[in-house]
């Protein structure tokens, strides 16, 4: 069944999208921050934290066609860069494809061009990446340990970013 966004979710100033599959280790990195900060922080009322799964790219494309879009987008997602295992690193759109050989998991090559383009329409789009300790091969559900440390520290940091008590990017 595909995702997209209906007229109460698009109404938010900053939209949070957790990318991920669940059912692959640390690949449901991005589920499980959106979980964590849904259970255990209070939102700004601007702010919508999604899990969107391996179905991003239909969320971004209703907010590409969308005529009142949100100003921030912040995307969660893993990305292997060979780092130690849960370091957390934001990137803009234009640096996903220039990240050398490492695979970023929007889960289909068109989203990276999309969060371009989203940007052209002027909404501030944020890419938080964290290095995974293992991408299963099989299905296995849960976090490595390390992975879920960095659950915590995302959330701290989202949520900063979403009170405007830092100007945390890095």
């Amino acid at each position: 069944m595909t995702r997209t966004m209906d007229d109460e979710e698009r109404r938010y100033d900053t939209i949070i999208l957790g990318s991920g599959n669940i059912l692959f280790g640390d690949d449901g990195f991005g589920p499980a921050v959106v979980d964590h900060l849904l259970r255990n922080f209070d939102l700004p009322g601007t702010a919508l934290a999604l899990d969107v799964g391996t179905g991003i790219q239909e969320i971004l494309f209703d907010i590409l066609l969308s005529e009142n879009p949100p100003r921030k987008i912040l995307v969660v997602d893993v990305l292997d860069q060979q780092a130690p295992p849960g370091k957390l690193f934001w990137l803009k759109p234009d640096a996903l494809q220039k990240r050398g050989n490492g695979i970023f998991s929007l889960h289909l090559p068109p989203a990276p061009e999309m969060l371009k383009e989203l940007e052209k329409k002027g909404i501030e789009v944020w890419v938080l990446c964290c290095q995974p300790g293992e991408i299963s091969q099989t299905m296995r559900i849960g976090l490595s340990p390390i992975m879920a440390q960095a659950v915590l520290k995302a959330c701290d940091k989202i949520y900063k970013i979403l009170n405007r008590t830092s100007d945390d990017s890095d």
